[in-house]
């Protein structure tokens, strides 16, 4: 009988089914059980989460999201009424909290393994602000088989700031650090490595949503900081993405270098990245921030948030810098040494791309499923 997995997943984020369709190919049985918010309703036919293995439900409203167990208890009552009966041999929870809880209750029912995720919105919500969780938090990382990290810069987070000494050192066994891939669009057309074809233009780029947490304004002032440092050089940045803040838009557009620009498809996205010179993106939080993988994918140097998302996923230095936010001229510095090596960065950048393979990543998520079936070595029934 062959093993199934099943995923638990609140997301509806095409990252998410990138990775499934890729596990599918390496003979991998998996179930998902997708649960969201009733406002936002069942998944458009047609979509990437309309498919035969992901199974959506819609058991709770935008109040019950103020009471998280109350909200967990839905979900669970929703899980139970499909599955009871039916078997399991591991189950991956896609987050800590919203996910984790459901996978570690039924844990302590039928004692199934599960591994959880460990993302932006546990660390920077959960642990942040409902100190009431942090206690249940510790529980299901401990409880859990694996835990996984999509950035060395949030394992860290999460032992130096939310968990106790004492199960710091049995918790770091059991994690390991996985990136998200990028699509494989952008791994089919990777880019040559850059020069710069003149010294007097610099195109910066961002691809994201206009809001205070992606932080657009704070690089326009840090530009205009590079431009009284090098007024022979002139400046253009544009933004890819949804405004999802016009006052903090019309703030951004007050800076005469300054366009934003509608989200586009990733074939058109490609022509825009290649067409620029270095890729900015200095998220207050960021999971892990997929468009930095692209964005190196077509040869382009990056800055970065030191501390979030994409720091440490290579030497700092390798194919771009961390900027730290609290320090006055690190940006102007770090922009500075990326252009006085552009070619290095942005042939190191073509080189590093290759990490944000799914298939790689899929491989390694399979062979983290059969150590786990095989160290437990059978079925679970669910219980109603």
């Amino acid at each position: 009988m062959s093993s199934r997995i099943l995923h638990l997943c609140s997301n509806r984020n095409v990252l998410y089914t990138n990775l499934w369709e890729k596990v599918l190919k390496n003979n991998i049985d998996l179930q998902v059980f997708h649960f969201s918010n009733k406002k936002l309703g069942m998944p458009a036919s047609g979509s990437c989460y309309d498919k035969a293995y992901i199974d959506t439900a819609l058991p709770f409203n935008s109040f019950d999201r103020c009471f998280f167990l109350t909200k967990e208890r839905k979900i669970l009552r929703a899980f139970k009424s499909r599955y009871a009966g039916k078997s399991f041999n591991l189950i991956h929870a896609h987050t800590l909290f919203s996910e984790g809880y459901i996978a570690y209750k039924l844990h302590q029912e039928t004692g199934i393994p599960y591994m959880v995720a460990v993302r932006n919105t546990d660390l920077n919500f959960f642990f942040k602000y409902r100190k009431y969780l942090h206690g249940l938090g510790c529980k299901i990382l401990r409880s859990a088989e694996k835990i996984i990290f999509l950035t060395p810069a949030y394992e860290k987070k999460l032992y130096d700031k939310y968990i106790p000494e004492r199960y710091c050192e049995d918790l770091n066994k059991k994690d390991i650090v996985i990136p998200n891939g990028i699509d494989d669009i952008f791994l089919q057309n990777m880019a040559e490595p850059k020069s710069r074809e003149t010294g007097d233009r610099l195109n910066i780029i961002t691809v994201g949503v206009v809001d205070r947490n992606k932080n657009q304004l704070y690089v326009c002032k840090q530009l205009e900081k590079f431009k009284q440092r090098n007024p022979e050089i002139k400046l253009s940045y544009k933004n890819f993405g949804k405004i999802k803040d016009k006052k903090y838009a019309s703030l951004i557009e007050m800076h005469d270098f300054v366009e934003l620009c509608p989200a586009k498809p990733h074939e058109e996205l490609i022509d825009e990245y290649r067409k620029a010179d270095v890729f900015v993106m200095l998220s207050k939080t960021e999971s892990f921030g997929i468009v930095y993988g692209e964005a190196i994918s077509q040869a382009l140097p990056i800055l970065y948030t030191k501390g979030e998302g994409f720091d440490n996923q290579f030497e700092d230095g390798f194919v771009g810098y961390a900027v730290d936010l609290s320090k006055k001229d690190d940006f102007v510095q770090r922009l500075e040494c990326i252009l006085n090596d552009y070619e290095g960065f942005s042939g190191r950048a073509i080189r590093g791309a290759h990490k944000f393979d799914w298939d790689k990543i899929a491989r390694q998520y399979s062979d983290i499923y059969a150590e786990i079936i095989h160290a437990n070595g059978k079925s679970y029934e669910i219980k109603a």
